[in-house]
């Protein structure tokens, strides 16, 4: 029932309150050719622009309920409650981290995760990357809330 949501959502890992306030006219293209998302009013009121990442096929689905839209909200219904909204973050930062992520990562780069993730190691560049994209600056954000086993 909610495919275009969960797609929307996982391409580019909005928060609850940044999905409801989505126009379809916030959908545009970089400099780069990347498809992307335009956030007016994300947390702290700060605008940004989301890089989308997904599958070819999922990238078409958000094109099309974004172009679909128009200029008025892209779920104007707005979002159930029992929306798992932080899975799909996690989601879309799996993808973002992954997009950037350098094999083998440099040894100046290397996060190396402690407590119950011990031995665990991250890309620190890909990392901020991710955390960029979701709105954040700090790349301990996403090591303890975003990057867990899906």
């Amino acid at each position: 029932n909610n495919r275009d949501l969960v797609t929307v959502l996982s391409c580019c890992g909005l928060r609850r309150h940044e999905v409801k306030a989505l126009h379809g006219s916030d959908f545009g293209v970089d400099e780069d050719g990347n498809a992307i998302i335009h956030v007016k009013s994300g947390k702290g009121g700060k605008s940004r622009n989301v890089i989308l990442h997904g599958s070819d096929e999922e990238l078409k689905c958000v094109t099309k309920v974004m172009s679909n839209a128009g200029s008025g909200l892209v779920f104007p219904d707005g979002i159930h409650s029992a929306c798992d909204v932080h899975h799909y973050r996690a989601v879309y930062v799996w993808r973002a981290y992954s997009s950037k992520e350098r094999n083998p990562i440099p040894k100046e780069d290397r996060y190396v995760c402690r407590k119950d993730k011990k031995g665990v190691v991250y890309d620190k560049k890909a990392m901020l990357y991710a955390s960029q994209q979701l709105g954040h600056n700090r790349i301990d954000v996403i090591a303890s809330s975003y990057l867990y086993d899906l």
